[in-house]
């Protein structure tokens, strides 16, 4: 998923488009037709359990207490709205500086996944795990985060730098899923539909991208 200054194409496109599009797509496809039938799979129910285990005290009876109430308050601030406002605002003011205007104009068609998340919360209206919580699916922390992530690690595409980097994204990412998810307000199911739905966004952005940079080099 090189972006400018080398868009290329994948080395196998179908295979690509298999794998970071189609796949995705059908998952959330599948679980959102399970939170249309107003079902819980028993794997979300117990995953759920067992996670809400590993939240701040008091979220359940026996909880190991992996993550205290700061820790996840701080996690579930990395993916906050004003939190990845701010990146992005960052990152394309980085990019318009070193003039790289091409690749600031696909990072930004590539995280706007993170604002159909919202509406796609309003038109499921799946309840959370406790009393109260509304509008769970998809996880709008998930989403955002998992999209800026892939969309950094695509503006990384062809560096030393890749590598780390991708590490560092999926730790953060883990962490911030259970986060969410053992604080109580998603259910692990609304952070696979909000991964799911932000890596075949981003890598339909990046096909798309490399297919129009190939026929610009034809004509």
């Amino acid at each position: 998923m090189r972006w400018s200054r080398g868009i290329a194409s994948p080395p196998r496109p179908l295979a690509f488009g298999l794998v970071g599009v189609v796949l995705p797509l059908l998952l959330f496809c599948g679980l959102a037709l399970r939170v249309t039938q107003a079902r819980t799979p028993s794997w979300d129910l117990s995953s759920f359990r067992y996670l809400e285990r590993w939240g701040p005290p008091g979220n359940a009876p026996g909880h190991k207490g992996a993550f205290s109430s700061e820790a996840v308050e701080f996690l579930v601030r990395l993916a906050d709205r004003e939190t990845i406002v701010v990146t992005v605002i960052l990152l394309l003011a980085a990019l318009a500086a070193r003039r790289r205007f091409a690749d600031a104009l696909l990072f930004l068609a590539s995280i706007a996944v993170a604002a159909l998340a919202p509406l796609l919360k309003i038109a499921f209206e799946r309840p959370g795990p406790f009393p109260g919580e509304r509008d769970s699916f998809p996880s709008g922390h998930a989403t955002a985060s998992m999209a800026l992530a892939l969309s950094f690690l695509a503006l990384l595409s062809g560096t030393r730098w890749l590598w780390g980097a991708t590490a560092a994204a999926a730790m953060i990412l883990i962490l911030i899923g259970l986060a969410v998810v053992s604080g109580g307000g998603h259910w692990p199911s609304d952070i696979l539909a909000g991964w799911s739905l932000s890596l075949a966004w981003v890598s339909c952005v990046s096909l798309l991208a490399a297919r129009h940079k190939k026929t610009h080099r034809v004509q």
